[in-house]
């Protein structure tokens, strides 16, 4: 008789299933890496160069959004020149976390108004960085304070993007998005000059490759 034939063929599709599940990567695995990446995000040296920082948080609701593993926002002041610069760093555990926090949905939510987007390229110690640099301006009192944000983001794949497309698509891979995504941010008054703002990211985003490296090293491409 056949009849045994049809049971013992989806038993051997559901253990075919179960071992093709065991070898799909877990939100477990990918623990490492972040308890990787917290502990070099959180080695971040407080002065850099002439460059000398202070840490702020930022709001509460912003985190609570975030739920990041990692997360550095630092205020430095350039002892020599005066010159002012904020460095933000976040690196969330779910890639789906960070989708809705980049400068095009923040900084509008928040009264501020965007004048430009252009897309860059910056090149650190060898890594090609694609970012797009923004400019706001916020009217207050009769007052205007306008900023220039160089943002990029960082997937655990290897790979560093312009904007939320790429992250939404790696976020939407269910084996990986729990490997995260991370985003850095730096950010100058306007006054400042394009080669000089260029400068400042080397010296300050620069000064931290190893960790764009350590955000970048998570799972393979």
């Amino acid at each position: 008789s056949k009849t045994w034939i049809a049971p013992l063929v989806s038993l051997a599709m559901l253990a075919a299933m179960a071992g093709a599940n065991m070898m799909r990567a877990q939100p477990d695995d990918a623990d490492p890496f972040h308890d990787h990446v917290k502990r070099v995000v959180g080695a971040i040296p407080n002065t850099t160069g002439d460059w000398v920082g202070e840490d702020h948080e930022l709001p509460p609701a912003a985190v609570a959004l975030l739920k990041p593993n990692a997360l550095f926002n630092r205020a430095y002041r350039n002892k020599k020149t005066g010159e002012s610069a904020t460095l933000m760093i976040v690196q969330c555990k779910d890639a789906r976390d960070l989708v809705g926090h980049y400068p095009p949905v923040c900084y509008p939510a928040h009264g501020w108004t965007q004048s430009m987007a252009e897309s860059r390229q910056w090149n650190l110690q060898n890594i090609p960085i694609r970012g797009i640099e923004y400019a706001y301006e916020y009217q207050k009192n009769g007052g205007k304070a306008q900023i220039v944000i160089q943002n990029f983001m960082v997937l655990p794949n290897g790979t560093i993007v312009r904007d939320m497309d790429d992250v939404r698509q790696f976020a939407s891979d269910y084996t990986r998005h729990f490997y995260g995504a991370a985003q850095v941010q730096l950010i100058t008054p306007s006054r400042i000059d394009q080669s000089r703002r260029d400068a400042i990211f080397t010296e300050l985003v620069g000064s931290n490759a190893a960790v764009i490296e350590a955000m970048r090293s998570g799972v393979g491409g």
